[in-house]
Parts: C-alpha cells; structure tokens; sequence
C-alpha cells in the first residue's frame, strides 16, 4: 500500500498522464493524491474541488477578535503575519482592517500569505487600502517562494498563457459582471456559452455558487480574477463598446418586469451595478417619458436591494426633474405618481415619517385613476401611519388597499395565468394588517395575518417579503414563549436572506435570532447577533431596525451585566426612534430602560421613563407595551414602598388578557412581593380599584416616585 502526492500537474502532459495510467493498473493498492487546475479525465478520478477559505460575510461579520479567529482565512493570515512579527496579535484596533483584507481576497490562501507578508513594515489598514488599490503586484518578502507564486500577477498570467483564444475571450466578456451571474446572463449579455463556463471553472477561473435545487446556479470571477482580466480587457476597446450595447438593451427590456418580489431577478441585477450607475445617469438626463415609465418599476427594486435607500431619493428627485421636462399630459402625471409613490416609499423605509406622508399624499392624487398603483401608495401611506402611531387611520387605509387588490384579483384572474403580483400585494397588505394587530396586541389576529401572507408567498413568489413575514410571525411566536416554532420561522428566514435576500431582510431576520437567543437564555449568541443586525442597520440607513435591534441588544448587556453599555444602548434607541418619529419603538425602549433602571435601583428614573411610556401606549392604543408598562409600574410601587396602589395594579392586570411574557412577570411580582399583603395595604387597595382607574393608581405611583 502506498500513497503517492503529484502536486501541479498539467493535462497536456501526456507522456506523465500515461505513466500515471500504467501505475495505476500495476498497482491496485496505490492512491495518488494529485492537485491540477483543472480535471486529469481519468477514468478512476475522484475530483475535490478546491475553494478560498472560510471568511465571515457582511451580513455575519464578527464583533470581536475572538469570534473572527473561528473563520480559517482570518486564522491564516494571523498566522502568517506573527511567522514575521511574533507580537502580532488580533486587536479591537485591528480587526476591522484584517475582516477587510480577508474579504477582498475572498480566502484565497496565497492571496492571504502575500498580504501576511506585509505585516513587517506595514499596518493592517494599509495593507486593506493597498490591496483594493493594487493587490496584483503585492509580492511574497520569501526569498525560497516558488516562481509562479512570486505575486498574484505572476499566477494569473502563467494561468492566462495555457488559456486558448477562445477562452480568453470568455473570460474577458464575463470580467464585465461585478456580482455573481447566472448562465442565462451569461449567454444574453456576455455571449459565454455553459461549455465556456464548466472550462473557466476547470481552469481555476470561475467559481460556481450552487444554491440548491431548485435555485440556478451562479458563477463568479475571484476580485483579484476579475482585476486581472479588466486589465487584459482595457486592450479591446471594440469589445467593451459590444458590451455596453448589450447590456443598455437589456436593461431596457427586462427592467420593466423586476420587482423587489422576484428576488432572483433583482439579484441578476448585482451583476450588472458598474453598467446599472451608468444606465440610470443616461436616463436621468435623456430618458423619455415612456422609458421612465416603463423601467421605474426594476430601478426601485434594485436600491432597496441594494439598500441603496438615501441614493434612492435623490435619484427619485432627479427623475421628477426630468419628467417636468415634458408637457403636460395623463401620462406625464402617471408617470410622476409613479415616482412619488417610490420617493414616499424610501422616505419610510428611512423613517423619514413627515416627508414620507407629503410625498405619499401627492402620489395617490396622481394615481386616482390606477386603481392598482393607488392601492399600492395606500399600502405605504398605512405603514406611515402606522410607525406614527395613528393604527385607527393605519387599518383603514391597509383594508381599503387589501379590498382593491381583492377587487383587481377578481377581475383579473384567469385560471391559466394568475396575476402573481396582485396576490403577492395581497399578501404584502396581510402581512401589514399583520403588524397593526401586532402594534394594538391582538397577537392572535396578528398571527393569523401572518400565516395567510407567509401562504400565499410560498405559493406565488416573493423570496424578499416571505423572510420578513417570516421573522414577524417569529416574533408574534415569542410573545407566546413558543420558542421552538419561532427559531424554525427564524432559521428558514435566515436561509432564504442569504441566498438572494436584500440587506434589509438579512438585518431584520439576524435581529430576530439575537431576540430569540435572549428568550433562550443564550446572551452570548444573542450578543453576536443583535450586534450584526445592528451594524447592518446603521450602515443601510434603517431606524426601525435600528431601534427594534438597539432595544434587544441593550437587554442582552442587560443580561450580561455590562450596565454602562447597556445604558448607552438604550438612550441611543431611543433618541434614534424620537428622531424618526417611530412611536412604537420609542414607547417599547422606554419600558425596557425603565425595567433596566429599576434593576440599578434608579427609581425616580425609571419613573420618568414609565410614566413617559404610559402616555404613548394611551395615545396610541399600544395595549399590549400599555399592560407592559403597568407590570413594570407595579415592581416600581413594591420597591418604592407604594404596596396599595401596585395592589390595585395587580388585581386589575389578573383580569386583563396579557400575553405570556407578562403574565409570567406579573406572577414573579405577585410571589415575591404580594403574596401575604397586609391588612392595611388590602383595604387601601380595595378602596383604590371602588374609586379610581388604573392609570390614577399608576399616576400615585410614578408621582410620588418623582417628589421623593
């Protein structure tokens, strides 16, 4: 038995390759361990494709030195700068820069070894700034590295040499995507055969990104792959002005048809950013009427799933620029009603409430006569609505919306083709009916909105949207403490987000799973979690992600007994949702930094935040974060030493319908600080709940709080 390693063997070496055959059959125990850029096509070949290291993705990137060293590209490189620095350490300082360098090379090993090997005389910072600039001519400091592995340059251009003609014209046609691409891209706009692409893979050019069976299968070109053939490419200017041609035609003919719910087809999109900036600039300055019409659809997907959102509304606003250009007409109004309903829609999704509603006003009364599309803009303008706090205006407009697709469906639906997006603006309207109920704390009825909406997008589309009803109906699940249900909805999400989901859905759903690991106990994991989500947030410009994932992370360092951080936590919450007039999360942080300054024994404190929750939850008929607020009073009333009034409390919220996670509270209350009340405090109580409301007993409480 014997074990045989040929490193670096060719295909058309075949006086070796023949050799190696007639080994094989001599020699029924012999293995041979062989590493080749592409396949020997012997008969006994068990191929082992090799890929970059392990590195951490944006949307799962690490938060400390600890977490990153589990990814093997990071563990690599640290490696292999303390080979020439031994006091090389992985830092707080640091970190960000190696994630940046482990990123751009995407794990390739020698990519790695080479940037290590600048650690000598550089810092990390500039290493990651040199290789986004010039990572081909970065060279290995080792005196005994191999020739071919001198510098990425060296590499690629021995692999480019063994290339033939027609497979470098491949190559150079497809280093035009700057994203992953599908076979059908490939063939339309680059004109790459399937056959040029399994031979580009063989030769360590392409990577292919299998994403299940039913998903398609993208490839992609390696950063340092792509840098390399841009180069070679820069001396065929009559290919590159192919290509631009190519590609305007087929943005103008597929655009119109993209919508954020075909999630697939917008990520096609990822393909073609360097081509799409130059596209939209084209039209912003000489598009037609028609053209803006028609693309305006597929331009609004493509920033939110790029999470592009501040670039959106300045880039709405130059269409509207544009579209003033033209005479008035019904299609000139039209065609501005559709861009007021996209410019209102990313004015909410930043939380930019007050322009969001102007905005969303103008747009529905340019659409009167597009039942749809008004339909639509009445969707938007109830979520406004609805994060303002205004849940009685919120449900009408979200029933009136749901009734007009209703209406559209029915006169549109044929049993052959169903119109797939009317049913997914149906279930859009459920999932947002989903969330009013939610907001009022009718848990049930948010739960079944929810399941309706997640029903019909699994039946018609709607990757995008599915995740975040998903990580919605997860919460909806929390409050019930079903906790098991709630990780499977969550884990699906988180599946789903990071095969083809936009930024959005990906911070929402890492937000979910941090909520779900606090409610498990697990505060590490929730930590880890609740941190990415929160970074994703802030670098997409999402406040109400931001605030809903800033709250739970404060409760993990809560939890953790990180008091200081935890404090800083909540205050950033909740200035971020009175800046963006989000009530409900406003309302939802004050309650949980109350609780939190009453574990730090701050009670005037905690009463100001209670009594300033309590007026929201009134306001704005918050029923569930309202009885939050009076279990949370309660604790304040049993550690102050107002027992009559928290009795008063208690014996009302016993009767009141809360969900789970306060009645289990209430109970913890009542055992610790009511279960044998003097006579006294049972008369004084029993007197108070004869006389007076809850919020007068609460009102006791909080303002004899606040005097002392």
């Amino acid at each position: 038995r014997a074990l045989l390693v040929l490193d670096g063997l060719t295909p058309d070496n075949e006086a070796l390759l023949r050799w190696l055959q007639d080994l094989l059959r001599a020699s029924r125990d012999l293995v041979v361990l062989a590493t080749a850029r592409h396949p020997l096509r012997l008969r006994h070949e068990q191929r082992f494709p090799l890929r970059g290291l392990d590195y951490p993705e944006p949307y799962d990137e690490p938060s400390t030195p600890e977490q990153a060293l589990r990814y093997p590209a990071v563990a690599l490189f640290v490696e292999r700068a303390r080979q020439l620095r031994p006091d090389f350490r992985l830092t707080a300082a640091n970190l960000e820069a190696v994630l940046r360098i482990a990123r751009w090379t995407q794990g390739l090993p020698l990519a790695l070894e080479l940037a290590a090997g600048q650690v000598a005389h550089s810092r990390c910072a500039e290493i990651a700034q040199r290789l986004e600039g010039a990572a081909l001519d970065v060279e290995s400091p080792y005196r005994d590295q191999p020739p071919q592995h001198r510098s990425l340059r060296v590499l690629l251009e021995s692999t480019w040499e063994h290339l033939d003609a027609g497979l470098q014209q491949a190559l150079l046609r497809v280093a035009g995507f700057s994203g992953p691409f599908d076979a059908a891209l490939a063939q339309e706009v680059a004109q790459v055969s399937p056959q040029e692409l399994t031979a580009l893979v063989q030769h360590g050019l392409l990577q292919v990104q299998e994403a299940g069976e039913e998903a398609a299968a993208f490839w992609r070109l390696h950063t340092l792959t792509r840098a390399f053939a841009l180069e070679q490419r820069a001396a065929h200017p009559t290919l590159e002005a192919a290509w631009r041609a190519r590609v305007q035609a087929w943005l103008q003919h597929n655009l119109p048809a993209i919508g954020l719910e075909r999630s697939e087809e917008v990520r096609r999109l990822h393909a073609l950013r360097d081509d799409m900036n130059a596209y939209l600039e084209a039209l912003a300055t000489e598009g037609s009427l028609e053209e803006i019409a028609a693309v305006l659809q597929g331009l609004a997907a493509w920033f939110r799933y790029q999470g592009r959102l501040p670039e959106g509304v300045v880039y709405a606003r130059r269409l509207l620029a544009r579209l003033e250009a033209f005479p008035p007409s019904p299609e000139r109004d039209r065609a501005q009603g559709y861009v007021y309903r996209r410019l209102g829609l990313f004015h909410y999704l930043q939380g930019d409430l007050e322009q969001a509603r102007a905005v969303l006003t103008q747009a529905l009364d340019l659409l009167a006569d597009d039942e749809v599309e008004y339909a639509r803009a009445l969707q938007s303008l109830a979520g406004v609505l609805e994060m303002e706090g205004d849940l009685d205006a919120a449900m009408q407009h979200e029933q009136e919306a749901l009734e007009r697709f209703q209406a559209a469906l029915a006169r549109a639906a044929t049993p052959d083709a169903p119109p797939r997006d009317l049913w997914i603006d149906l279930a859009n309207s459920l999932n947002n009916l989903g969330g009013i109920a939610f907001h009022r704390g009718d848990l049930a009825q948010a739960e079944a909105y929810y399941r309706q909406a997640v029903t019909y997008y699994r039946r018609y589309g709607g990757q995008t949207f599915l995740v975040n009803t998903l990580g919605n109906l997860a919460h909806v699940l929390l409050s019930h403490e079903r906790l098991a249900e709630a990780q499977e909805m969550a884990e699906e999400a988180l599946r789903l987000a990071q095969h083809g989901g936009a930024p959005r859905s990906r911070a929402h759903i890492l937000g979910t799973l941090g909520t779900i690991a606090i409610h498990r106990g697990d505060m590490t994991t929730a930590q880890r979690r609740l941190q990415q989500a929160v970074q994703l947030a802030r670098r997409l410009q999402l406040p109400e992600l931001l605030v809903t994932h800033g709250t739970n992370l404060a409760i993990t360092r809560q939890n953790l007994r990180q008091a200081a951080a935890a404090e800083s936590a909540f205050r950033e919450a909740i200035h971020e949702a009175q800046s963006h007039g989000l009530r409900y999360h406003e309302c939802s942080a004050s309650v949980f930094f109350a609780a939190f300054l009453l574990g730090e024994e701050r009670l005037a404190e905690a009463a100001h935040w209670l009594d300033h929750a309590l007026r929201l939850a009134r306001q704005h008929a918050y029923q569930e974060l309202y009885h939050k607020a009076l279990v949370y009073t309660v604790a304040l009333g049993a550690q102050s030493g107002q027992a009559a009034p928290a009795l008063a409390l208690v014996r009302w919220l016993q009767g009141q319908p809360l969900d789970t996670a306060n009645r289990r509270t209430l109970d913890e209350l009542v055992r610790t600080f009511f279960r044998k009340p003097a006579r006294g405090v049972q008369q004084q109580a029993q007197a108070l709940q004869a006389t007076a409301e809850p919020q007068t007993w609460a009102r006791d409480i909080l303002q004899a709080v606040g005097t002392a």
